[in-house]
């Protein structure tokens, strides 16, 4: 297998590493079939590890009931940014967003970096949502928090805002 095959194959198992639990078993399976065993076995610590990670979980309710009427919402990317209310005192927040489709499906990352504040460098929203006509409704939003180096934590994804 080229080089460039595998890392295709990579960048779709760290997202769903990093989704833990998103992803069905199929599609992984698909993607793991694809590669050499030592670097299933990393994959495995690896997902071992993030999978760890706590979320806090937010109910959708009220913001399904915000977008119920919307179908100028096209993209999973615009959905997140309108769930996700950037900070007023910042003017162009640091964000990634990614999002992967299975089956019927999206599930869509948000990561706000580089946030202005001496405890919290990172949070992470996830959200799982599907489309039905232009109309979208969310069925589960995770919310995670990274700390800065100092605040009691390795760097790692955390259920609970930062000391």
């Amino acid at each position: 297998m080229e080089i460039s095959k595998h890392n295709e194959t990579l960048a779709i198992l760290r997202e769903a590493v990093s989704s833990c639990g998103y992803f069905s078993t199929t599609v992984i399976k698909n993607q793991i079939m694809r590669l050499p065993v030592t670097i299933v076995l990393s994959l495995i610590i690896t997902s071992l590890h993030s999978c760890a990670e706590n979320y806090a979980t937010i109910d959708p309710t009220n913001f399904n009931r915000k977008i119920s009427k919307r179908d100028d919402i096209e993209t999973p990317q615009e959905l997140i940014k309108i769930f996700y209310n950037y900070p007023e005192n910042e003017t162009e927040p640091t964000v990634e967003i990614s999002s992967v489709r299975e089956e019927e499906n999206y599930i869509i990352t948000l990561v706000h970096i580089a946030i202005p504040d001496d405890s919290v460098c990172s949070e992470r929203y996830v959200l799982r949502a599907q489309r039905h006509n232009k109309t979208w409704i969310v069925s589960d939003i995770r919310h995670s928090w990274r700390c800065c180096e100092g605040r009691g934590t390795d760097g790692e994804w955390r259920s609970m805002p930062c000391p």
